[in-house]
């Protein structure tokens, strides 16, 4: 929070432009042209930063080329505020565009041109040098221009911004995890707050002691600071890291120090969605990359914990690709490139400078004892240049070994992050597979209910003829005692027949809810597919006692035997199933008396593929939700209905997983039709 306040300051102090003379309201090119005629001066210079700073809020790249043509004026005219100013704010601009290699290149040189001629602006452009630095997580080099510009004020004596440094470092050192050094900071630049009773200060320095104490694990310190903190000002953009704050004590404080907050412990992760989704709003306000991409990843954190997910994972995304736009290898590369190039030119920048005072000395003097005179400490400056040359390029050597360093250390980061995302999109494909699971249990119960009452029934028959041929075996009835071995018999295989039914359905069951071990075999596509299609219808009934439907089957019984994973084919087959039953049992709801629910699926043999067809005359879909039907997450269905996976993963078993294809038709308001083929070739 602390850091843009000052940054605000700086940018203003230096951009005098607003002093300039004042010029029409018009479009920017109108402007640019009025300016283009103007003489060349001063004035000119300073004209240049209205259309710019016009610019900068929608159109960096016109922002770019008026601060360029600002720049050119103001160093040709020699005028230092005019470049020192054109050079911040095109530092901005890269800044806001994460072109921190840029950002830093005119940086450096508005703080070159302010040591010889505008020695006050020098803290100023230190302590934004050092933010450059802390916003790619640069710490040693952001804590060395911070304390720099520390310095440069206390010479000054100006108490505001002694403690913005103050907390900047604070900030630096928590970012390194000195969360002591950090704290330190932090009381100092409270001491400077209530020493000038400003409340301002005091929300500033409060907002950065709440977040330490956060991050020091001290939940209570940290929550009673937030809460001094909304007491000044609960402005969303003023406050936004304060809220930041409060959703990540409520996500991290054990629950006994959350019932001391006044949180219930089953709430936390709904309170502290709450309160990042304001954190994010501010910070979307003020453009502040890094607290964007640190509510993101925050966010994620609260929807995992209220099992959301769907938006657990989108969040997470965002999360890396705001991570990876602030702190890239290339950014790293070239920023150091940069450094080493900015050192060399200003050697040969010195070179030429001596070379032009050696060659008006040797026009002064014509004698030859001068000219070898001049010669020698030509000779003597060039040595000394070379010396400090080979000494820069040893400390830029040692620079790029420890910046290879930390390119390694955030490469095996990112390593780690992808690792994360591939086993949480294994956790989303395996919860869709115990969806599906889900939906196979109603239909199992009822499709083994029936063998297990056979099963039952002859058991009890036959328990009561063992009774009958033990009373004709005292009797000596040797007919009868046959007869009823013969019943036995019968019984007995109708049991072990029922047997190995029920058997059948569990084995069934087992394999849908087994991983896949990607072995394909040789599958009756019939006898799977009239398994999975009662399944799914009487386990839509067992939820729902009023649907009934009409199931027309027409299987070609010339179908062969063909090489598929049958339970990855069979998970396929369910859903299709499950959203043809859905989708007549919806049309019921609304579509009056005369409307009959019916399902139609085939089974066809071509010349080089098989062909399941699944029809339905339920509600069918619009042409613009086709296109989007088979994407991950997108789902008709109302919230807590639909995982949005089913298709998407039904897509992938059958076009990369078996070779095959899925063609979708439908009508919106006149049903669905779904072919499936596979080739017989697998």
């Amino acid at each position: 929070m602390i850091k843009n306040l000052l940054l605000c300051i700086a940018i203003v102090l230096f951009s005098f432009y607003t002093k300039a003379q004042k010029l029409p309201r018009a479009g920017l090119d109108t402007l640019l042209q009025k300016i283009a005629a103007m003489k060349d001066d001063t004035n000119k210079v300073k004209a240049y930063f209205n259309p710019a700073i016009k610019a900068q809020t929608g159109n960096s790249d016109k922002a770019i080329t008026t601060y360029t043509s600002a720049r050119g004026l103001a160093k040709r005219l020699r005028f230092f505020n005019g470049i020192v100013t054109a050079d911040l704010n095109l530092s901005f601009v890269y800044k806001n565009r994460t072109d921190y290699s840029n950002a830093l290149i005119y940086a450096r040189e508005a703080l070159e041109i302010a040591k010889s001629n505008k020695k006050q602006y020098v803290p100023y452009i230190l302590s934004y040098i050092g933010q450059i630095y802390y916003d790619f997580q640069n710490h040693e080099m952001a804590v060395k221009y911070h304390t720099q510009s520390l310095k440069g004020y206390q010479e000054l004596g100006l108490k505001e911004y002694i403690l913005g440094e103050y907390l900047t470092l604070a900030n630096d050192y928590a970012d390194w995890e000195k969360y002591d050094t950090a704290l330190a900071f932090d009381k100092k630049a409270l001491a400077l707050a209530e020493e000038s009773k400003n409340p301002q200060l005091k929300m500033n320095v409060y907002g950065s002691l709440s977040w330490h104490y956060y991050l020091s694990k001290q939940y209570l310190l940290a929550i009673d600071y937030c809460r001094k903190t909304l007491k000044i000002s609960h402005d969303t953009l003023a406050a936004a890291a304060v809220f930041g704050t409060i959703g990540n004590i409520y996500q991290d404080a054990p629950d006994s120090l959350l019932v001391k907050m006044g949180v219930k412990p089953s709430q936390r992760h709904q309170e502290a969605l709450k309160y990042l989704k304001i954190s994010m709003e501010g910070a979307e306000q003020a453009k502040y990359l890094r607290s964007i991409m640190l509510n993101w990843r925050d966010m994620s954190k609260s929807y995992a914990g209220i099992r959301d997910y769907k938006n657990a994972y989108e969040a997470y995304k965002n999360y890396i690709v705001f991570r990876d736009s602030i702190t890239n290898e290339t950014q790293q590369k070239l920023i150091l490139k940069n450094e080493a190039s900015a050192r060399e030119d200003m050697l040969k920048y010195q070179q030429q400078l001596a070379n032009v005072k050696a060659g008006q000395q040797r026009n002064m003097f014509i004698a030859g004892i001068v000219a070898l005179l001049l010669l020698l400490a030509f000779i003597g400056l060039n040595y000394f240049n070379q010396r400090r040359s080979n000494k820069l390029i040893t400390l830029a050597n040692h620079e790029l070994g420890r910046q290879r360093n930390e390119v390694t250390t955030q490469r095996d980061k990112l390593n780690e992050t992808i690792k994360e995302l591939k086993a949480a999109q294994q956790q989303l494909i395996q919860s869709e597979k115990m969806a599906s699971l889900g939906e196979l249990t109603a239909g199992i119960a009822h499709e083994i209910q029936n063998p297990l009452n056979f099963v039952n029934n002859f058991s009890e028959v036959s328990v009561e003829l063992l009774q009958e041929l033990k009373e004709e075996v005292a009797a000596g009835n040797t007919e009868d005692v046959l007869a009823i071995a013969d019943d036995l018999t019968l019984n007995l295989s109708k049991i072990n027949h029922h047997g190995k039914r029920a058997d059948g359905i569990v084995k069934g069951m087992l394999e849908h809810s087994r991983a896949s071990n990607g072995t394909k075999e040789p599958t009756d596509l019939n006898k799977l597919t009239n398994e999975y299609l009662r399944l799914a219808y009487h386990g839509l009934r067992a939820k729902d006692k009023n649907f009934n439907a009409d199931i027309v089957t027409n299987f070609d019984n010339a179908l062969p035997l063909v090489n598929v994973i049958p339970q990855d084919v069979g998970r396929v087959m369910l859903n299709l199933f499950n959203n043809a039953f859905y989708a007549v049992q919806q049309k019921a709801k609304t579509a009056g008396a005369g409307y009959k629910p019916v399902i139609d699926v085939a089974t066809t043999l071509n010349s080089t593929h098989v062909e399941i067809i699944v029809k339905d005359n339920g509600t069918g879909m619009p042409d613009n939700i086709k296109d989007k039907i088979l994407q991950p997450f997108f789902t008709t269905k109302p919230t807590g209905e639909g995982t949005g996976l089913g298709l998407s993963l039904s897509y992938d078993i059958v076009v990369k997983g078996h070779g095959g294809t899925i063609d979708i038709q439908s009508i919106d308001g006149g049903g669905a039709t779904f072919k499936l083929q596979l080739p017989l070739n697998t």
